[in-house]
């Protein structure tokens, strides 16, 4: 258990069975506080995977043969390097329900350095994007309440 460190806080922070950081109180002051903004941590790949082998072997009950480890992460795997190389070649993957990837073109600008205030040429650039679909996004809001 956790204590915060400002006295206002009453807030304290646990760490759950799946690395989850929970709030055991609310928090006082939730713009001060971490404890506030501290919902959760976020899953890495191996985890991932873990947690789509078992949701497939939920799924797979009677069937011949579960995937194993190493099945579910090569699964992985070669669907994230699908999502990056069609997003890399300018074309958009979309996944109805769960969202669509895409490639954005950002145009060239002028900024301005901070510190000097002086104007500065910001070069065009080519991000991948992401748009959440209409269920991912009532998936998320109904576990915000």
């Amino acid at each position: 258990m956790l204590q915060h460190q400002r006295p206002a806080c009453q807030g304290s922070v646990s760490a759950g069975p799946s690395r989850q950081l929970l709030l055991s109180r609310p928090c006082i002051r939730p713009r001060s506080c971490r404890a506030a903004t501290v919902a959760a941590q976020a899953v890495n790949r191996a985890e991932f995977v873990r947690l789509v082998q078992q949701k497939t072997e939920a799924s797979q009950r009677g069937r011949i043969k579960e995937l194993n480890l190493q099945e579910v992460e090569e699964v992985v795997k070669a669907t994230l390097d699908t999502v990056v190389d069609t997003v890399a070649r300018g074309d958009s993957i979309t996944l109805t329900g769960f969202g669509k990837f895409e490639r954005r073109d950002r145009r060239a600008r002028q900024g301005r350095n901070p510190k000097t205030q002086e104007s500065i040429s910001i070069p065009a650039t080519v991000t991948p994007g992401f748009t959440p679909g209409k269920a991912f996004k009532d998936t998320v809001k109904a576990q915000q309440k």
